[in-house]
């Protein structure tokens, strides 16, 4: 919904400090993909439309697309049907990060007399970020969560790979998760690559849609904080 997907969106920008710092492009060496998408409520005459093509510079950290078509009536009366996706890579502090969304929703009005006609939408995204693993066996997390209703439909597919060991970390279709030691060597390249498709209509109903929801985390001691495990290692060392 454009009140809810697209606002969530911007303040997952917003609330990310390592974009634009200058560090963040730290360890990532690749973040590209294409995405596009469509919304149309019954009764409109215009279909919103929104895509973004990036070929991989990695000073992208984000990508993203949005289409939502709203009816007349204002705020609570109003009802909405959005296309979206957006893909962000970061580094804050000690943890590197990769979050991946995608989604089509329908929301009408709950309110009496509000707007309820139904709508069509449709969209499809690919992503690759590749990125190096600053420590030996950090640990790690990703959760993929999918959720599908009535008149929507989508896939995700999601790859995970050590591409300096040629080994397959995830491979799913699923909604799936996972955490602890991740089997990686310091300046190993993971890479993580998503497609996703998806389209739904619906006459006047409730809520509707679609959505993909991917997030990686691994866990980086902060260079202050190798300092002082390796200094605490040295004490340690002296002492015996």
């Amino acid at each position: 919904m454009p009140g809810v997907f697209l606002p969530l969106m911007a303040s997952l920008l917003a609330v990310n400090p390592m974009l634009g710092d200058g560090s963040y492009d730290k360890f990532l060496l690749r973040h590209e993909g294409s995405g596009m998408g469509s919304a149309q409520l019954l009764g409109n005459d215009d279909t919103a439309e929104g895509s973004f093509f990036s070929d991989g510079d990695p000073l992208r950290t984000s990508l993203s697309f949005g289409a939502s078509d709203l009816s007349e009536q204002p705020g609570v009366f109003g009802a909405g049907i959005s296309a979206s996706g957006i893909s962000i890579y970061g580094l804050n502090d000690d943890v590197i990060s990769a979050q991946i969304d995608f989604s089509l929703f329908y929301s009408p009005s709950n309110q009496i007399g509000g707007d309820n006609p139904g709508g069509m939408s449709e969209g499809e995204m690919s992503i690759v970020v590749e990125f190096e693993i600053p420590i030996d066996n950090p640990m790690w997390d990703y959760g993929l969560l999918i959720e599908e209703t009535a008149d929507f439909s989508g896939t995700t597919d999601l790859l995970i790979e050590n591409i300096t060991q040629g080994a397959v970390i995830a491979d799913t279709q699923e909604m799936s998760f996972q955490k602890g030691v991740l089997d990686a060597l310091a300046g190993d390249v993971l890479r993580i690559t998503t497609l996703h498709q998806g389209s739904g209509s619906t006459g006047p109903a409730g809520m509707r849609g679609y959505f993909s929801d991917l997030s990686v985390f691994i866990f980086v001691p902060e260079p202050s904080s190798l300092m002082i495990l390796a200094g605490g290692l040295v004490v340690s060392t002296r002492r015996k």
